[in-house]
């Protein structure tokens, strides 16, 4: 009888402790989409140079806490549409003149796009890698891009061979941020080991820079070394 008694009263405290943390758990996704919307209409509201860099350094600073994640859909939309301002999203005024470039929201964007991954974000980085004209958010796009998988297609190896392939004046952090990059990538799967040591052994042949070449050399030899290749 007592173990019954023991039983009935346990199993009510699993129901409770159960509905409390669905409560809970449903309280903290409320929060979330409250201050995602926040945000969306602060920046409708504005959107000047400042607000969105509010906006964005207030996101990083929460990120872990609030638990940001490429399922939140309204907010990958707008990360993705602060990212491509100004560059592959232009905005004129009447003269015709640009006047939605602003690079720092574009850097920035870039970095929380890294951060929440998936297949959509990464298209959304490889267009920035590959159309952005500023050297800076290209180098932020790129460090991104090593924090997000790539696909079978290898398509982030494949952006970041053309980037360099059709910058030969690029900057040279830059490319030292490509041979980072390609380091992490080729490392997910051998089949993108390959691609990325002919890519490694094209910089190490053909850039002027010495550094460069040494650090492609060094990335190759490492890869080659770590793969059995």
């Amino acid at each position: 009888m007592k173990k019954i008694i023991f039983y009935y009263f346990f199993f009510l405290f699993l129901v409770q402790f159960s509905l409390l943390f669905s409560e809970s758990n449903e309280a903290k996704s409320k929060k979330k989409r409250d201050k995602i919307q926040s945000y969306i209409s602060k920046i409708k509201q504005s959107g000047d140079k400042k607000q969105k860099i509010v906006v964005l350094d207030s996101i990083l600073k929460e990120f872990k806490k609030i638990n940001y994640t490429n399922e939140d859909e309204s907010l990958v939309e707008l990360i993705i549409n602060l990212s491509t301002e100004g560059s592959i999203k232009k905005e004129l005024n009447d003269n015709g003149d640009l006047i939605n470039d602003f690079s720092e929201v574009r850097i920035k964007a870039s970095i929380i796009l890294g951060k929440l991954g998936g297949d959509t974000v990464r298209d959304a980085l490889i267009d920035i890698l590959t159309n952005d004209k500023n050297f800076k958010v290209k180098i932020e796009a790129c460090k991104a891009l090593g924090l997000v998988k790539d696909n079978e297609n290898g398509d982030i190896i494949r952006a970041i061979i053309y980037t360099y392939r059709n910058s030969y004046s690029a900057d040279i952090d830059l490319i030292f941020t490509m041979i980072n990059t390609i380091k992490v990538i080729a490392k997910q799967k051998n089949i993108y080991s390959q691609n990325a040591i002919f890519f490694l052994n094209e910089i190490q042949l053909g850039n002027d820079n010495e550094k460069i070449r040494k650090a492609a050399l060094k990335a190759k030899t490492q890869l080659i070394k770590e793969q059995g290749l």
